[in-house]
């Protein structure tokens, strides 16, 4: 038995570099920790001599391309070439047949990461002797990289064995089971936290960790995770095998068999069979995260906390951004804006959505809305942003949801500005409004003059343009592109109609700058 762990001692000490990472996870707590540049073993041995190879760390060579870090993972102390009292193994069984992975599924929506990164931290969650400790890192790219809706299947230590030691001879007792406490956070490219809100965690999940884990772990007089912190999740793993129902994916099997059934499955979202090869976003998922981008960019809802926290009451006027209760009649609103003049590497438009007519909520903001304008250097380029329908807004009676159809309705006011990649104000100069948005448009006002006694928007200001959305559903004339459908799917029809300029079919992925625009600004 014990053997086959030396042997795999014997090649974890020759590969290098994870004594460098048992050595981070000492110095430093694993949220601190910078993130290195990952770099694939074929990469390595290309670019590193052999000299180097010895030691990963000098040639940043840290596991897969978005890589696998095992901490505290080296069973003998090189000092005294005797085995540690108590290493932590990301995979502690000795049988390679039962090699056991296990994957959990998250889904992101929210405007484009190009490089946004998830981080999992698999942490000793009850074993007496490594309190405190990591047993590794796993950070994976979440895809597919701009769409509305994406996601990661990443790895995390499974609960199960931790070794120990008696007579310098590896050892586990029945008291030496760990449950894993598993963190989630969000990471941009440079390293940095991202701009990531916890949405939702699925129903099954949470009945299972309140249920069954939460009380198993009472024995351990281990509390709850604190999950105050919106932008991450922590949880300990069950050592039940759950599946598809909760998010969570687990396999046994030699080698990478287990791990790679494992993950094909999470990208499925299946239990069963062999999974995929691409990640379906909206297949049972543990989790769902809201990521927005860098502090200036991204969709920012305002106001939308239906619930007082001082109280718990509900709020009596609070505003939504998808105000329906009904899924399958979920509203985006896109407009495209066409932007010429000498380059800028990183000029944004700005959206901020506005309580209009609503008399409960004058001055009030729904939200923000910042993209790039694009295709970045060029003479011509164009941006199509989102801004909160006109619809219902919601108040309250008897403290449940209610909103009267007669009067709990609005007509947004949307502010457009741009600004340059410090956050301020960019040198734009309004040209020219597309003509049929113009007739449209003197129509909402003359209905919101008669109806609300409201004046038309101050549009005096050139590197501006503000108006009232229209309640119709306009189109690829107007520069407005509407669409509803559940969860994104209306989202996703009228932004890629909007790139397109069109209002029908599937659209396109890339923008055009000049088809069907509803304004245009020079900026210099």
């Amino acid at each position: 038995m014990w053997r086959s762990v030396f042997a795999a001692a014997t090649l974890l000490i020759g590969a290098g570099g994870l004594n460098t990472q048992g050595r981070d996870a000492v110095d430093s707590p694993a949220w601190e920790r910078p993130t290195r540049q990952f770099v694939s073993p074929s990469d390595c041995l290309t670019t590193c001599t052999v000299e180097t190879m010895m030691d990963l760390t000098a040639c940043e060579c840290h596991g897969d391309s978005s890589g696998l870090v095992e901490m505290n993972t080296i069973p003998y102390d090189p000092a005294t070439n005797n085995l540690r009292p108590h290493y932590l193994s990301w995979y502690p069984t000795e049988v390679p047949a039962e090699k056991r992975s296990c994957y959990m599924k998250v889904r992101v929506t929210g405007t484009n990461h190009e490089n946004l990164r998830a981080r999992v931290v698999s942490s000793v969650g009850v074993h007496h002797a490594n309190p405190g400790r990591d047993y590794g890192r796993r950070e994976d790219d979440v895809g597919p990289a701009g769409a509305a809706t994406k996601a990661v299947c990443i790895e995390y230590k499974c609960s199960g064995y931790v070794w120990t030691t008696i007579n310098d001879r590896p050892y586990h007792g029945p008291s030496d089971i760990d449950y894993t406490l598993v963190k989630l956070s969000f990471l941009r490219s440079d390293g940095s936290a991202a701009s990531c809100s916890r949405v939702a965690t699925t129903p099954l999940f949470a009945f299972i960790d309140e249920q069954i884990t939460s009380p198993a772990l009472a024995q351990y007089s281990v509390s709850p995770p604190d999950n105050s912190d919106q932008s991450r999740f922590l949880f300990y793993d069950s050592p039940n095998d759950l599946g598809l129902g909760f998010g969570i994916y687990k396999a046994t099997g030699a080698n990478e068999v287990g791990k790679q059934t494992a993950y094909q499955r999470c990208l499925a979202g299946t239990s069963s069979g062999t999974g995929a090869t691409t990640i379906d976003p909206d297949a049972n998922w543990l989790v769902h995260f809201i990521c927005n981008g860098d502090p200036v960019s991204g969709l920012v809802e305002m106001n939308t906390i239906p619930y007082d926290p001082a109280t718990n009451n509900l709020r009596p006027h609070y505003l939504s951004w998808y105000p329906t209760e009904v899924p399958a009649e979920k509203r985006s609103c896109y407009m495209k804006v066409r932007v010429t003049g000498t380059n800028h590497e990183n000029l944004r438009a700005r959206v901020v959505s506005s309580v209009g007519v609503h008399p409960a909520n004058l001055g009030s903001d729904y939200g923000r809305r910042e993209d790039d304008v694009e295709p970045a250097g060029a003479a011509t380029k164009a941006v199509c942003i989102e801004y909160k329908c006109s619809g219902d807004v919601w108040t309250t009676r008897n403290n449940r949801p209610y909103r009267d159809p007669s009067s709990d309705v609005d007509y947004t006011l949307v502010n457009l500005s741009f600004l340059r990649n410090d956050g301020s104000a960019a040198s734009c100069n309004r040209v020219e409004v597309t003509p049929t948005f113009q007739t449209i448009d003197q129509i909402t006002l003359m209905t919101l003059q008669s109806t609300y006694s409201v004046s038309p928007p101050d549009n005096s200001d050139q590197s501006r343009f503000q108006f009232y959305d229209s309640p119709n559903d306009l189109g690829l004339s107007f520069g407005i592109y509407k669409a509803t459908g559940a969860n994104d799917a209306g989202k996703q029809a009228a932004y890629q109609r909007c790139l397109a300029g069109t209002s029908s079919g599937t659209g396109a992925h890339t923008i055009d700058p000049d088809a069907n625009w509803l304004v245009h600004f020079d900026c210099n």
